[in-house]
């Protein structure tokens, strides 16, 4: 239960940041089975931020599920067999989950999606009996998302020089609450990190480094 809320908490941190930089009020919608994105802006007049709740975005074209490469790790060749299996299912509708962040933001301009910017955000509720491990484990799996990303079937990041080391600002967050002593606010060549305690500060943060590569990349003015 509280790492639900936590992970609520956390999104509605973001879309007030979005929100506050943005200068105007989010485009919302219900948080339902089927749903979409749970919040809508616009930057300017054809380029619209889609925000996805615990959803892989697949309406956009989004799936993480490995590198698809010739020589695939067990747990990707997994994957994929799974996914094929559940399809094969009766009633089973042709559709399966794939792993998913917690938080997506999704930029589309002039009626085509952006996968550069695709942005995930974990956030994970740390209890005081698994010590630093929820930090590695949010780390791991922001990591894993940034670097399996896929849109249409492609890898958004082939090169990990890319999105690791190379990117103008990190391309992915980690919030934890404030147990995550060891964590404190840090910015890594790839991931954002805050604490709880500063998630409102630290959403607008990672917001406005992210929305100065969107405008960048779009040509944008500031």
């Amino acid at each position: 239960m509280y790492s639900t809320l936590f992970e609520l908490y956390i999104l509605f941190a973001v879309i007030r940041g979005l929100e506050r930089q943005l200068d105007q009020a989010a485009s919302v919608s219900p948080i339902a089975a089927d749903r979409g994105a749970v919040a809508t802006f616009s930057l300017g007049p054809n380029t619209t931020i889609r925000v996805y709740y615990e959803q892989a975005a697949t309406a956009d074209g989004f799936s993480f599920l490995g590198h698809g490469g010739s020589d695939p790790t067990r747990r990707e060749e997994v994957q994929r067999r799974y996914v094929e299996t559940v399809k094969m299912l009766p009633g089973a509708g042709g559709k399966t989950a794939t792993n998913r962040p917690d938080v997506l933001l999704v930029v589309e301009h002039e009626e085509a999606v952006v996968p550069q910017l695709a942005f995930p955000i974990e956030g994970k509720y740390q209890d005081s009996a698994h010590g630093d491990q929820t930090v590695k484990q949010g780390i791991r799996e922001a990591l894993e998302y940034i670097a399996y990303m896929r849109h249409d079937g492609v890898l958004v990041h082939p090169d990990k020089r890319e999105w690791y080391g190379a990117a103008e600002s990190p391309q992915g967050a980690v919030a934890f609450n404030d147990r995550a002593e060891t964590v404190g606010s840090v910015t890594t060549p790839a991931l954002e990190l805050f604490e709880a305690s500063a998630a409102q500060a630290g959403g607008e943060a990672a917001m406005e480094r992210w929305l100065e590569r969107v405008r960048l990349t779009l040509g944008m003015p500031e």
